[in-house]
């Protein structure tokens, strides 16, 4: 079973067509840390098959960590510690709300278990003001030094770097076997040292990233970003542009003049050229909601997954930081019910 993790701050509408697309695309079973603790998002994913929800106001207590990034790696990697002593926890992989993660469940179910981690590959959505119904037709794969060359050359770009062509990430996203002793990073698996661990890649092994692919959603990710606590760690030009929204953010200004200038910055720094990038031949058209994965059912791990959930709430959590304390991660795991226990490396 592939077991999704994340921390999200998103409307219902938005987190049902996530989920929608996640379970039909290769995963089974969905985590999902509602960050802002909205009580009609909680409400929703509890009422839906192969997510356990979780509220954030329980989770963390009086002990919230001020950081996004943090709290993205102490949640991913809490879960990953509960897939250590959970039966039928094969995989765990972090998410965000605008990922989807793509999978042939075929090809993953016959990896030898020498195998222990693998990448996914970033595909972007291609970045328009609008798309027809919200439906994103074409998605930007990584390009090669002679396509970025060309492109860069055309004036589609500044410099020729994938860097450069992506808005969000270059990484992708790791699914990784829970073990005690490697922990989930935010685009690797690490060591205790935090030192990157080797991957399995393949080209049936997908994410597809919904960075900013429209302006309302450009306006709706940055403002999240510039509200969530301490600026998150991004690169270059990405920075500059979430240190000027986040100046934006703090003017006193009326709302549609907000608005608009948040859109001037979306054309200036991050709409795409759909036809230079059309004519080039470099995109891919990819359908998520054609996505015909059963999510496999278990009697056991959802019901596992919520009791140790509620096991860690308002406890400190920092020892599931990479690196962090094994030892004490699993004391704190210790009281869960012993039908649920197994234990892995």
């Amino acid at each position: 079973m592939i077991v999704a993790v994340s921390t999200v701050k998103d409307t219902r509408q938005r987190l049902e067509r996530w989920v929608g697309r996640n379970l039909a695309n290769g995963v089974d079973h969905l985590v999902v840390f509602v960050d802002d603790a909205d009580p009609e998002v909680l409400d929703w994913l509890a009422s839906t098959s192969h997510v356990t929800p979780v509220d954030s106001l329980l989770w963390w207590g009086d002990r919230r960590p001020a950081g996004l990034n943090v709290r993205q790696r102490i949640n991913a990697n809490a879960v990953r510690a509960i897939g250590t002593v959970v039966p039928g926890v094969d995989w765990v992989l972090h998410l965000d709300s605008d990922e989807v993660a793509v999978i042939d469940r075929a090809q993953l179910d016959a990896l030898p278990d020498s195998v222990g981690a693998v990448r996914l590959a970033p595909c972007e959505a291609v970045s328009q003001r609008d798309w027809p119904n919200g439906d994103v037709t074409a998605f930007k794969r990584l390009l090669s030094e002679p396509e970025l060359s060309l492109l860069f050359s055309l004036g589609g770009i500044d410099k020729a770097t994938n860097n450069e062509y992506f808005h969000g990430h270059v990484g992708g996203k790791v699914a990784m076997r829970p073990v005690d002793r490697l922990w989930i990073g935010t685009h690797h698996v690490v060591d205790a040292q935090r030192e990157k661990q080797p991957t399995f890649d393949a080209p049936w092994l997908r994410l597809l990233h919904y960075e900013s692919h429209t302006g309302d959603e450009f306006i709706r990710k940055w403002t999240n970003l510039a509200t969530s606590g301490p600026p998150v760690r991004t690169r270059g030009a990405r920075s500059d542009l979430a240190a000027a929204v986040r100046g934006l953010v703090e003017l006193d200004l009326p709302p549609d003049d907000r608005r608009e200038l948040m859109l001037t910055l979306f054309d200036r720094h991050v709409r795409d050229d759909l036809d230079l990038l059309s004519r080039m031949g470099v995109l891919l058209h990819l359908d998520p909601d054609s996505g015909t994965h059963r999510p496999l059912e278990s009697s056991t791990v959802p019901s596992a997954l919520e009791s140790m959930v509620g096991e860690l709430a308002g406890v400190d959590k920092s020892c599931f930081e990479p690196g962090g304390d094994v030892e004490r991660a699993r004391k704190l795991l210790a009281p869960a019910p012993r039908r649920f226990l197994q234990r892995r490396g």
